[in-house]
């Protein structure tokens, strides 16, 4: 049940997190200034749907709600250092929200209820360092390997 949810959860991350979706949400702030739903907004609204239980005087975080925050890391983690990692204004975005995330997780870690909870959160928080650490992006692609000489001098 546990990963037919997380599917489900996956599914509806993915679609909110389209960087076409995002890159629409820019356009939109440049043409309407101040009245349009800006991009910064909109992650800032998902990140604290994403992770309400860090509100909480106590956080007790099930399940289900830890396949989801997980999820969550996992797909900024690729839209920051996956094959196809945005390159515009969405990096600087996605990489605000993760610091965000970072202090509040980080605030709500001796309020956690159980173990469960706080390891969770302090495994979120490692895997946010790592993910904001230039050390653990996957190599560029560098072209051609192996090709030496022999081009026409």
């Amino acid at each position: 049940a546990l990963n037919r949810i997380r599917n489900s959860q996956q599914s509806v991350l993915n679609t909110l997190l389209q960087p076409v979706r995002l890159q629409r949400m820019i356009e939109q702030e440049a043409l309407d200034g101040p009245v349009a739903y800006r991009p910064v907004d909109f992650l800032a609204d998902l990140r604290r749907g994403v992770w309400v239980e860090l509100d909480a005087v106590q956080v007790n975080i099930d399940p289900y709600r830890r396949n989801l925050q997980r999820t969550y890391l996992d797909m900024l983690s690729d839209r920051l250092n996956g094959a196809n990692a945005v390159s515009d204004d969405q990096r600087a975005y996605y990489r605000g929200e993760l610091r965000s995330l970072t202090a509040t997780i980080q605030a709500a870690i001796p309020k956690a209820a159980n173990r469960q909870t706080r390891l969770h959160l302090e495994d979120s928080r490692d895997q946010i360092g790592k993910i904001l650490d230039p050390k653990f992006a996957p190599a560029a692609p560098t072209g051609a390997r192996g090709q030496r000489g022999g081009g026409g001098n």
